[in-house]
């Protein structure tokens, strides 16, 4: 993890002035430019300088080990770590069986996807998905990623009542760290709109970027997912800033469970367009089962690296991305059991108001309900929605 921080940094510093990522939100304000540049030469690139000879001087006394059960204490503040990503206090091993569980039902799943698309297992159908459709460039990947997002935003009204006040944009992740991170995440918009909600979409290394699997991504970080929830929550004027902008607070797993949960709905709504789509979306619920098992393996079960990455490519992840996520858990212990503990609450609070609505039921008032409620601890959403 040290070696990989060092060099995003490296890459940071060597990159020139124009291309860093400070300059892209003044990109055609000449005035504003200049101002920004000034203030990365005098103290932002020398900060990080500062940080690169620290991350040097650490470097000999990384750990070897990459769990915390390895350290004093380490059990304990793993529990913690649990408890402040997901809000439920729950055990290590009770959350590594619950993976193993829900990664057969959905391993069944996407089998019976395969033997429907004519092949005896996945990886034989990704296999040949790969060779029939070869590989993507990196403004492929943008176009393809810009057709899902409008058509979602053009089907979500059969969902929801409240959509955002916008949509949002896709932007390639920058150069500068696009070797270390996931193949997509989203970041909001500004309080005040001056700035658009962005999907970011990895293009590193396109021949290795799974393109079965990006529909899912897209409907998990932009439309129904993070960009529905996150602008929602946001625009809720007369509410606390703090209840508006502050919903990380209660941990991540409302909102990374809620990203997860849309990426089923986005069959539902009709969305995908193939079974290799489907395929792809399978693939995404076994990486998240899957993130159950590893994250507890390394922190709670003395995982080595190499069994947590083999781990994760049974679900369909490609060999750069499993390495990836692996890191990510080893420096962020508990934010990964967010996504799959949130999408089983939020799908056991809809089963719950269906039995009580019966024939009733309206799926569109239930989201409406959800999202204009807003980020909290699972424990009172279960409240709130009734299912306590």
């Amino acid at each position: 993890m040290v070696d990989r921080s060092i060099a995003q940094v490296e890459r940071f510093i060597a990159a020139p002035l124009d291309e860093s990522p400070a300059m892209i939100p003044v990109a055609r304000n000449p005035e504003g430019g200049a101002a920004v540049a000034e203030v990365l030469q005098r103290e932002v690139l020398p900060a990080h300088e500062r940080y690169l000879e620290l991350l040097h001087r650490y470097r000999p006394a990384a750990t070897v080990t990459i769990g915390l059960s390895a350290l004093p204490g380490g059990d304990r503040m793993y529990a913690a770590q649990i408890l402040s990503w997901t809000s439920l206090p729950l055990e290590a091993t009770t959350v590594h069986e619950l993976g193993v569980s829900e990664l057969a039902k959905i391993q069944e799943e996407r089998s019976a996807t395969a033997k429907r698309l004519g092949f005896d297992d996945p990886s034989a159908a990704i296999a040949a998905y790969r060779e029939s459709h070869g590989t993507a460039s990196r403004e492929e990947l943008l176009d393809i990623a810009r057709r899902q997002v409008a058509r979602s935003w053009d089907a979500a009204p059969a969902m929801f009542g409240r959509l955002p006040d916008a949509n949002c944009e896709v932007r390639a992740v920058e150069e500068f760290r696009e070797a270390d991170m996931p193949f997509a995440f989203y970041n909001p918009a500004t309080a005040d709109g001056s700035r658009p909600g962005v999907y970011y979409v990895n293009t590193y290394q396109p021949e290795h970027r799974p393109l079965h699997q990006l529909a899912t991504t897209t409907h998990h970080e932009a439309n129904p997912g993070h960009h529905f929830q996150i602008s929602i929550e946001h625009e809720m004027g007369g509410r606390p800033l703090l209840r508006r902008f502050g919903g990380f607070l209660s941990g991540s797993s409302f909102t990374e469970g809620w990203g997860l949960y849309a990426e089923r709905l986005a069959d539902e709504m009709g969305l995908y367009e193939s079974e290799y789509e489907r395929l792809g979306m399978l693939d995404s619920l076994a990486f998240r089962a899957n993130r159950l098992i590893v994250d507890t393996g390394i922190h709670a079960l003395d995982w080595d690296r190499d069994r947590a990455v083999a781990q994760m490519q049974t679900g369909g992840q490609s060999a750069v991305d499993a390495e990836i996520e692996v890191d990510r858990y080893i420096a962020l212990p508990g934010q990964a059991l967010s996504y799959m503990i949130g999408m089983l609450e939020i799908r056991s609070w809809r089963e719950a108001a269906e039995r009580r609505a019966g024939g009733s039921f309206d799926l569109a008032a239930f989201h409406d309900r959800l999202l204009s409620i807003g980020s909290l601890p699972l424990p009172s959403l279960r409240r709130e929605m009734g299912s306590d």
